[in-house]
Parts: structure tokens; sequence; C-alpha cells
């Protein structure tokens, strides 16, 4: 066995960072215990398909914090200090795993209960329960995924509900997620409907009298509110505890939570060289920045009002040189809501999530933190309880400074944000006209000093596409300018492109704070600027915008094109999403192209998209919108100045920030192209007035300010009726109502699908000629390891002599008579040469009977008549039965030659496949070829039949993959497949056994020259001579070549496949599709 584990300070950091309900797996070497327990081991592990043979849970004492293990074992229930059991364990592996959300006092207090109140119960010993964890019936894993489908969607209902509550969303926004509400209702209406037809009981009443050890882990979580109580805790077994099993999930938690991936202790030898290697390998913890890590120190403290509180150079560099090293686990907590703390941090590299508790409700998950962002700052200039609990989503590299070395370094005694009365009264007049603010109840001091100021010099880079949020800025005088990157033809990111110029009073950054998402542009300083700006802390702190994903998901329903897992909108994707065609038909076009000219910035084509010619560049489907486009564009139509700023918007067709005179003429030109009484507008407005808007020589340019104030004057009317028109038609005609599925259609993306199809498929009407050669290869290699057992068979079914009875016998004279092992192997080449006709016209023949079978109604397992609750059951035996008969019949000639083939031939005759069918049918005519079709064709329903049913019956207590499928795993899949195999023969054979007797009359030389029998004659025949038993010969050897023609047909498909696939892809790459039949 192994050795105990050796605890170092690394190992017991990441111990001590654990928590209540977080869990501990052992995988066992089972030989090296006890007889019982190596058995229920080896079992346990046989039937779950998994690793993991015992589980354990970590329970945290509210009275000193000590953490305890919980677990159940031959012992009974014990719960020791987790360091010390560790320990002692000589476990072959051994893994940690963290659950994803904040333990409160509340749940590790009813965990701490429940363990105390649970100790020294004993093991359980019942078989039959013991069994009962290990598999489970098709029909409770049904009622078992509908739980887990409602609870999901309860959990999802409870998310919406917070949402309309709380959040601050645009008035689209607000109508998403006001119908989603309803279609989720429905979802659960229809879920507890069908969970009540199922015999569902929600309430169970649990007997924890004995226990295992996974239900002991299970029964604390449920006592802990983590896990629901159906199904029981006696379900669970340690592999659903597992990350392998991932999908459907084994354990499905509450309030969000879910289990991160497996930490090792100890991994075997086999795993150790797949180990993650340690990030940060030229970092020590304690240790002070250098080089590069110094500048990214600095540029996430410049957006921080930590740098100005620090004007002088060389103590700001002292000051970041201060910053110590710190390094955190996956799951491991950097601090707890409430807590006083005195660090500030900046993230270097991984990722943290940012959790809050408000109402004294369950921690929510609000936002990610991501590389270059600084969190803590707070409590480093005020000493504040801490707003929110951070936690690492990953290994992550943080650098914290104390707030007494932070005192040492800077100069400001008051430390206050914005100082300016006139500063804060100029920003609340902004906060006002903004659609966030605008919706709280006040905007008060509290809210004005969240802001600071930061500085950045032209050219500066403020944030870069894909970063993660920090904070919403708002400009104080300057300018910044947007740049996107976006897919190019060859499905690149194209070079960064100017889509718009931000000036004083106009605010960006707050969309990836919404939606907890990468930045989705550049910002670059155009001039030296000042900004204001508002850490996410705060941010969320207000409650300003919302985590929704129901208005990303609504985008992607309509999106129809995906480059590199990101989804765009065309052209007109987005006129349908926004129902454009409601539009008046006369003004149709000309608003059309208005409003694409205002989601997407003046972006009049696209080389995003190929295009057959220069022509097509102006048509919507040449560009391409993505998601913060669609959002950008609905937060300005709630924005109090909403017409007026996609005016300007519309005006600005090159995104400077001003309108100059050409531009002012584009509206002119628009107008007249559109042929609008607009179109003389401009010749209505006197010289001086223009001469006075852009000087005299037309180079002034028209900032928002002066457009705002002389709109009345210089817009043309039908211009301003038509923004007005579409900034009403956004926010009130459109209805956001996505497709409602029943929700069966949804349970595959909740827990997979719990029943998996057997058979063959061809998915276009094509059959895909690598598999199918593959298919040949391995019945050809499987068909020649069992020949010898093949002809002894038939030998012994045909024989009249006696001298065929056994197999033992059946060698001895073959050898003596044939003296050749090329013996054992005759007659196999007329079967393998039936193989590629007979499998070929078989795919097809189910490929175009499932087509015509498509259209039938599903089983309705709800039905009182048998038909109705197994019509899709019937339906597979119907159309694989009725392939077989087809080709049978078709390929019966070869099976014909097959079966005299593997007589003894008479001494100095030499036959092979062709000469026999030439003979046959010389000397009794073509028809002699299917002397024994009728047995064959008989045999084909039962064998079938039975062999489904015997498979359906097996299926529900063989081990399951961990890919969420509910299919078995590959070994059970292939044992299944032999047991059902079986039954299927037994029941079959005697139509073999005829089938067989009446090919080889007339060959041998006891029935030359006797009248050919029909079926009924055969069996006759054969009762008569021999019995019940004469029906059965050959049994033996039929069920012996079952196995290893099953393992050596899989062995060999998946290696023939894997080279086929190669060389049919170079092919496919030169011919095409001349590469399919």
């Amino acid at each position: 066995g192994s050795s105990t584990l050796t605890i170092d300070e690394d190992t017991k950091r990441q111990l001590n960072s654990l928590d209540s309900g977080d869990i501990v797996l052992f995988n066992r070497r089972c030989f090296s215990m006890r007889p019982l327990a190596a058995v229920l081991c080896t079992t346990a592990k046989l039937f779950s398909n998994s690793r993991w043979d015992h589980v354990g849970i970590v329970v945290k004492n509210p009275a000193d914090g000590e953490l305890m293990f919980l677990e159940a074992d031959f012992g009974g229930v014990k719960m020791r200090s987790l360091l010390e059991r560790l320990k002692r364990s000589k476990s072959h592996e051994i893994a940690i795993r963290r659950l994803s959300i904040v333990r409160t006092d509340e749940v590790r207090q009813k965990m701490f209960d429940f363990a105390q109140s649970m100790l020294g119960t004993p093991y359980e010993d019942e078989t039959g329960r013991f069994l009962n964890t290990v598999y489970n019936p098709l029909s409770e894993k049904e009622r078992e995924r509908l739980h887990a489908i409602w609870v999901d969607k309860r959990m999802q209902l409870e998310q919406i509900n917070r949402e309309i509550k709380e959040a601050t969303v645009t008035a689209f926004q607000r109508r998403a997620l006001l119908l989603e509400q309803r279609r989720i209702k429905g979802y659960i209406s229809a879920i507890e409907e069908k969970m009540t037809s199922t015999g569902h009981e929600s309430i169970i009443a649990e007997d924890y009298s004995k226990v295992f050890c996974s239900e002991l882990v299970a029964a604390t979580l449920i006592a802990g509110g983590l896990l629901d109580s159906y199904p029981s805790s006696s379900h669970y077994k340690p592999k659903d505890f597992s990350s392998e099993q991932a999908n459907a999930r084994g354990v499905y938690l509450l309030k969000g939570a879910r289990y991160l991936p497996e930490l090792f202790l100890r991994k075997s030898e086999e795993d150790e060289s797949a180990a993650t290697a340690r990030k940060f390998k030229d970092v020590v913890e304690g240790q002070s920045p250098t080089g590069d890590r110094i500048s990214n120190v600095r540029k996430s403290l410049k957006k921080s009002p930590i740098y100005n509180m620090i004007p002088d150079e060389f103590k700001r560099r002292e000051f970041i040189k201060s910053f110590r090293a710190a390094i955190y686990e996956p799951g491991e907590i950097v601090f707890h809501q409430g807590e006083y703390s005195n660090d500030m941090f900046v993230l270097e590299e991984g990722t943290l999530e940012r959790f809050i508790s408000k109402h004294d409700r369950d921690p929510v998950l609000v936002s990610t933190l991501g590389r270059g962002v600084s969190f803590g700052v707070t409590a480093i200039m005020y000493s504040s309880p801490r707003s929110a609990t951070i936690r690492a989503k990953e290994r992550s590299l943080v650098w914290k400074i104390d707030r007494p070395t932070f005192e040492k370094f800077h100069e400001a005694n008051d430390t206050r944000m914005i100082e300016s009365a006139a500063d804060k009264r100029y920003l609340r007049e902004l906060l006002k006209q903004h659609f966030l603010f605008s919706q709280l109840e006040n905007i008060g001091p509290e809210e004005v000093d969240s802001f600071f100021k930061v500085n950045f010099k032209a050219g500066e880079t403020i944030f870069e596409q894909g970063d993660q949020a920090d904070n919403f800025y708002i400009v104080k005088s300057g300018e910044v300018e947007r740049f996107i990157r976006r897919p190019s033809k060859d499905g690149k990111l194209s070079g960064p492109v100017l889509v718009g110029t931000i000036g004083p009073g106009r605010s960006f950054g707050q969309l990836s704070l919404m939606f907890d998402a990468p930045r989705a542009a550049t910002i670059k300083a155009k001039s030296d600027c000042e900004l204001w700006a508002l850490d996410f802390s705060s941010f969320h702190r207000l409650q300003l915008g919302t985590g929704s994903s129901y208005l990303m998901a609504l985008f992607n329903k309509h999106a129809s094109v995906e480059r590199d897992g990101k989804k765009y909108m065309t052209g007109d994707d987005f006129l349908e999403f926004a129902k454009a065609d409601k539009f008046p038909e006369k003004d149709r076009s000309r608003l059309s192209h208005l409003l694409l000219s205002l989601v997407t910035s003046n972006r009049k084509k696209a080389d995003q998209l190929p295009s057959s010619s220069s022509d097509d560049a102006d048509d919507p489907n040449n560009m391409l919108i993505d998601f913060w486009e669609l959002t950008r564009f609905d937060i300005a139509l709630n924005n109090p100045n909403a017409e007026m700023d996609l005016a300007f918007r519309f005006v600005d067709r090159n995104n400077s920030g001003y309108i100059d005179f050409h531009e002012f003429e584009g509206i002119q030109d628009f107008y007249s192209r559109e042929g609008t009484e607009s179109g003389a507008w401009l010749s209505g407005i006197s010289t001086s007035k223009i001469k006075q808007i852009f000087g005299p020589d037309g180079s002034k340019p028209l900032m928002y300010k002066e457009f705002v104030r002389l709109s009345e004057d210089i817009l043309p009317d039908q211009f301003r009726k038509d923004i007005q028109l579409i900034s009403h038609h956004m926010q009130n005609d459109i209805e956001p109502l996505p497709n409602i599925h029943s929700f069966e259609n949804d349970a595959v993306s909740i827990v997979g699908t719990s029943k998996s199809v057997n058979g063959a498929t061809i998915t276009n009407d094509k059959i895909n000629l690598a598999h199918l050669i593959s298919f040949a290869v391995s019945g050809a290699l499987s068909r020649t390891l069992v020949a010898p057992l093949e002809r002894i068979k038939i030998l012994m079914q045909t024989d009249r002599s006696g001298r065929y009875r056994s197999i033992t016998q059946s060698l001895r004279c073959i050898f003596s008579e044939e003296k050749t092992l090329r013996s054992l192997f005759r007659g196999n080449g007329s079967n393998i040469l039936r193989l590629v006709p007979a499998v070929t016209i078989q795919l097809i023949t189910v490929d175009q009977l499932r087509r015509m079978s498509s259209g039938a109604p599903p089983a309705d397992l709800n039905s009182s008549s048998w038909v109705s609750r197994n019509s899709d059951s019937i339906r597979a035996v119907a159309v694989g039965g009725t392939s077989g008969i087809i080709a049978a019949m078709l390929t019966y000639p070869l099976d014909f030659a097959h079966g005299r083939m593997s007589l003894r031939p008479p001494p100095g005759v030499k036959y092979n496949t062709f000469s026999i069918l030439r003979q046959s049918v010389q000397n009794a005519g073509a028809r002699s070829l299917f002397g024994g079709l009728t047995p064959t064709l008989l045999g084909v329903f039962p064998y079938v039949g039975f062999s489904y049913a015997a498979y359906e019956v097996i299926r529900p207590h063989l081990p399951l993959r961990n890919d969420g499928s509910g299919s078995p795993s590959e070994v059970s899949a292939v044992v299944g497949g032999i047991c059902a195999g079986t039954v299927g023969q037994v029941t079959a054979f005697p139509f073999d056994t005829c089938r067989r007797v009446m090919q080889v009359h007339g060959f041998q030389p006891e029935t030359q020259g006797l009248a050919r029998k029909g079926m009924a004659d055969t069996m006759r025949e054969i009762l008569r001579s021999n019995g019940i038993r004469g029906l059965y010969r050959g049994i033996t050897p039929n069920i012996l070549k079952i196995a290893p023609s099953a393992a050596m047909a899989a062995y060999a498909y998946e290696k023939s496949q894997g080279v086929m696939d190669t060389v049919m892809t170079v092919v496919q790459s030169r011919y095409g599709d001349k590469a399919t039949l």
C-alpha cells in the first residue's frame, strides 16, 4: 500500500482554507483491504465506473474555527481533525473539492449540529442498499432528472425575480426579463405536472440509522440547505461527488453552488506527469515586485484613487516596491464580506470572484476580477469593513500592501476623492442625465464621493479590448477614443477601428461592469484628459446594472454568424430582431438604413463578410453586429437626452466627436437620395448662419453642446421625426419573446439526456465510406478469429454420422481427416465476401425505414396501453428486423455457399464459393441457391426482438459513461451486448439449425439424390432423429464465439476507423463528396 500522506506547508495552507461542505475523495487500493472491505470496494468501483470508492465532508466548528472531517467507515460515523485524518491516510489518491459558494455562519452551524447528531451511527451493512447506491433503474433516474430540471428552473426564477426588483435595467431589458419570467413559470408548471405523473415524491422520510460514506455526505449537505431532499441521500455514491460525473452532474446543489475541480493532495504515479505545473515559478510568496511586474502594478494603481495620493514619483516607486506577493489556490478566500482588514490588492495573474450578500441573503456572485484589477482600496484608505467576499476562481497571483505601509508614503491629509464643490455640482448634474444613475432615488454626497479622479496623457491606453472590467468612467476634460477590433474575412481580428470619440460629460465602461464581461473595446486618450472613475465595488453597491444573461440569450437566438465561438448578427438579423417590417412601407428603406447606421456607429460596409462584388458593400449582410453594440445602443435609447445623442451619432459620420461641414452636408445628401421633402432643407438656411456655425471657410467644428442648442434650427424636420420614431419603436414596439419549447428540449443543456438510442445511424443521405470500410475490416477480422468455432458449429448442426457430437470430437475428426490448420477456416472466405454488401444494404434500409417512420408519434409513457408506452421500442425492433430480412434475402446465395463450403469435400475435390454456386444451379436450378431462406427470415425477428428486449432489461443495471449520455460505459456495453446477443442466439437457434440442414441437403453423400424438403419437413426430421436437443446441436461453439467476436470487432473498428478517417480526409480534400456512397 501507499505510505501516509506528507503534509507540507503548502498543503497545510490549502487544507486550512477549506470550509464546511468541501469534500475529500479517496481512491483506495481495494486488494490491500480486509476481504469484505475489498469486495465492497471493488464492486463499488466496477459498477459505478469510477476510481473513487470513499468520500467524506469537511465540517467547520463554529466555536473555534477548527476544521473537522466527517466520514462513515466500517467502524461507524466519526468526526476528527481534518489534518490528523489525512496524515494517516494510505489511499492511492486523495483529492479535495471546494464548494463554489461562500458559506455563512448559519450554514456552518447547521452542518456541525447534524454531524454531532450522527456520531457513532453504524455503517450500512445491508447488501441490497449497498447495490442500490451503485445503480438505479431508468424509471428512478427519469424522476431524478425531472427533479434536477425543476430545481434548476426554480433557481433561474429566483434570479429573474431579484433582477426585476433590484437591478437597473433598460425598458427593453425589463420586458425581456418579464417575458422570461413568464416562460420559466410555464416550465415549472409543466415539470411539476410531469413529476406528478411519474409518481414523484419530493418529501422522503430519511432513515439514518445506518449510513454509507456518500449517504452521510449527502445528508450533511441537505442539513446545511445546500442539497435538496430528493433524491434520497442513500441514492448517492462517491462518484457523484467527483468531476468524473460531470454531465449530467452527480449532485445538483442548491443556491447556485457547484463543486470546483479536484485539487489532488496525492496522485497516482501514472497521473503525475499530467499534473498541472505550478504557475508563478519566479515568484515566492512574500517577495516584492521586480521588472515588468512593477510596471503592471503601476498601471493598475493609475486607475485607482491611490495613485494621485502619492504624487511624488520617487515615493510612488518605493510604494510599489513595498507590495508583497500572495498566491491563492482555487476556492481559497482572499477576504470575507464584513471583516475589517488593512490590506489592498492588485491582481497580477489569474481570476478572482466577488460575492455580495444583501439583506442577510446568501452571497451572490456579482463580478469576476481579471488581470490588472486593484481591489480593497477603501480598506487601506478608511479601514472600513469589506463590502464583498473575494475568492480565487483559479490559481492567482496578487500583490498586497497594508495600511501602515501606505501611511508612510501618502501626503494628503484629506482623502476625499473629489474636493471641489463646483466639481461635485457638475458631476451630480451629469449623473442625473445618465440612464443608470437617473433611476436612483437620490444622488447625494455618498454617491458623488464614491468617484475619484484619474489622469491620462494623450496616447495612453485606459483599457484594452478583452481586459476584465475595473472602473466606470465619466470624462471631466479632454477626449478619449473608442477602438474596436472585429473579425475579418479570414476569421482573424482586424486592426483597431475608430468607432467613436467621447468628450466632456460623456461616460464609458459601464457595460463590462453590468454584464461581468471583458471589455468590448479599447479606449485611448485622444488628448490629455481628466476622468472621474467609479470602481466596480461602488458600482455594484449602488446596484447600477444587471448581470442578466437573458438579453445575451435573446441576441444569440437572432445571431446567424459565429466566429471563434462568438456570435454576431448580420444587418438583416438585426432588422428582423428590431421588427423593421413594422415601419411604414414608404419609409422602411430610409428608417432601416438610419437604424443600422445608429447601431453600428456609421459603419457603411464590412470587410468582415466575404461579398461577391464591390457593389454589395452596402448590403446589410456585409456587416457584423456584436452584442455590445446592441447593448450600447439600447442604453443610449434610455438616456434622458436619447434623441439628441442618436442624432449627433448619425451626423458624426467619422466618429470624431464633432461635426464638420461635410458631415452636415451629408444629411442633405442622404435625404435627397431618399426623396423626402427635407432634401431642400439646407438651402433654406442662410449663408451667414452656416458661416456662423462652421466658420467662413467651413473648418470650424460643431461640438455636441452647440449641436443640441441649434438642433431646432439646423436639423431637417423629417430627420428629427425619424429619430423620434426609431427611439419610440425600439423601446415600445419590440416584443423580445423567445421561442417557447417544451421543458424536455432544454433538459439536455441542464442535466444531459437520460436515454440513448441503440443502433446504426446515418446523419445524411450518404454513407460515410471510411466508416463502412472500417466496419468491413473489423467484421472480417472478427469472423476470421472465430471461423474455427463457426465451422464446428455447422458440422455439428448438419452431422448425420455422429462424428461431430462435441467440440473436441469435431477437432479430432478435422485434424485426422484434413490434417491442416487451414481446414479450420474452411468456408470463411464466402462468409467474409457476404459481409460488405449485407452491411451496406442494411444501413441503407435502416436509414430509409427510419425516415419513413419519422412522423410517427413518440412513445407515451403515461398511456395505459402497452403498445403506446413501448412504441419506440417496437419501432426499433421492426426497423432492425425488416432491414435484416432485406439484407439476408439479397445476399443469401453467399450464405448458402458458406454453409456448403464448411463441410468436408470428397477426397481429391476442391471447391470455392463460385464453383459451389455454379454446381448447385446446374444440378437443381437457380431456386436451389435459396434453400433454407424461409427459416432464415423467420429467425430474424426472434433474434432481433429478444436481443433488444434482453438488452433493455440489462441496460439499467450496467455502469454508465461519465459524459451524461445515459449510455453504458464501453466495457459494460460490450458485456451487455454479449449477454443480449446470447439470449437472441438461443431463442433463434432452432431456425439456424434448420437453415443449415436445408442448405447442405443434396450436397452430403447421405442426401444426394433425395428430394428437397421444406422447413416443416426438415424440422420434423430433426425432432424425430434427435429430439429437442437436435435443434440446439452446435449451440455451445456458437455461444463461445460471441465474446471474442464482439471484442475483436470493437477493437478492430476503433483502430481501422482512425486510419480510414485520416485517409478519407486526404481523399475528400481532393475529390469532395465523391468519397461517399
